[in-house]
């Protein structure tokens, strides 16, 4: 714990001072903040800056909230990286951010993924306005009681899939039958929604993963998994040369459901987002969630090393999206 709390106050200290003395004489800027006591959520960015795009740094400020210390008139536009949905997960949280954005919106500063739109990832708000743009999403039914969820399942058909109201990268459990709602299940998922399982089994046997990355109206292939297990991801999944050429050609080529997808961001008011999704048997997209704070972490392996490039597309967008929003001309490479 100790080792944690030193690495993440090192990444703060080193990220504050080297941006913010390059800036500190920039007429206008880019500020990046982050939660108080949290390191900041894109460190892979601000550690990828000095190697990739030196020049960029002149422009960007990185501060903690609740931003005691900005000059909100030399400010271009904001962006406060705070692991969504932050009104239901940490009202102090939320209240310092609001503050923030009110000052953005006194001096007409451009705000990426709004604090409160942020709300939208709560599993049931989300599936529900996805669907509302005609895709295919899983059916959500909110638990609020066990014993009368057991009872009706909520309207849905076994199997279906148990998990956390909100929140990305926890634990899920799979319902085949009325046994499967143990008392286990019910203390590990207090609050929670069930899910319509959707069967998106490959004729291979594999279950495919797609993650599609949106910066405003671009999109970014980003990787695509392959797994014996439905619960697809990096845990569970087959790693073999035929299953990297397939996420080669995939994270290589433009996304065939880009004009879908980019309907279904700005009908959730995400700036900057991440789709899973799947395609079943006939060739139907189905998404299974919207992640405004996806995983954007620098990759170098060798045994992955078309990954690399990807990621500097990545980097390179998200800093000219913002610097667009900002009204600041794209600085040398």
């Amino acid at each position: 714990m100790f080792k944690r709390w030193c690495r993440r106050h090192y990444i703060n200290w080193r990220a504050e001072r080297f941006f913010n003395k390059r800036s500190e004489h920039s007429a206008r800027r880019i500020l990046f903040v982050r939660e108080r006591e949290a390191k900041y959520f894109y460190h892979g960015l601000l550690d990828w800056i000095p190697r990739h795009w030196p020049e960029a740094a002149k422009w960007i400020e990185v501060q903690p909230l609740p931003c005691k210390n900005v000059d909100w008139s030399s400010i271009g536009t904001f962006y406060a990286w705070l692991q969504d949905p932050v009104h239901e997960r940490s009202p102090a949280v939320y209240a310092e951010a609001r503050d923030a954005e009110a000052r953005c919106r006194q001096h007409a500063i451009p705000i990426t993924n709004p604090v409160d739109v942020l709300s939208n990832s709560v599993r049931s708000r989300m599936l529900n306005l996805m669907a509302g743009s005609g895709i295919r999403v899983p059916r959500a039914v909110e638990i609020d009681d066990w014993d009368t969820f057991a009872t009706g399942l909520g309207g849905l058909s076994l199997p279906i899939i148990v998990r956390p109201a909100w929140g990305h990268g926890k634990a899920m459990h799979l319902v085949r039958d009325r046994w499967d709602l143990t008392d286990d299940v019910r203390s590990a998922f207090k609050e929670s929604v069930a899910v319509e399982f959707i069967d998106v089994k490959d004729d291979d046997n594999l279950y495919r993963k797609y993650r599609y990355v949106m910066i405003g109206s671009k999109g970014f292939p980003r990787h695509m998994l392959a797994s014996y297990d439905w619960n697809t991801y990096g845990g569970t999944y087959v790693e073999k040369p035929a299953i990297r050429t397939e996420e080669k050609a995939y994270i290589q080529n433009p996304d065939p459901h880009h004009d879908q997808l980019d309907a279904v961001r700005r009908r959730l008011g995400f700036d900057v987002v991440g789709f899973d999704y799947g395609v079943d048997r006939n060739g139907t997209l189905v998404v299974w969630e919207a992640n405004p704070f996806p995983d954007l972490e620098y990759v170098e392996n060798p045994i992955f090393p078309y990954k690399s490039p990807m990621t500097n597309r990545l980097f390179r967008a998200l800093l000219t999206f913002h610097f667009e929003r900002a009204g600041i001309p794209l600085p040398d490479r």
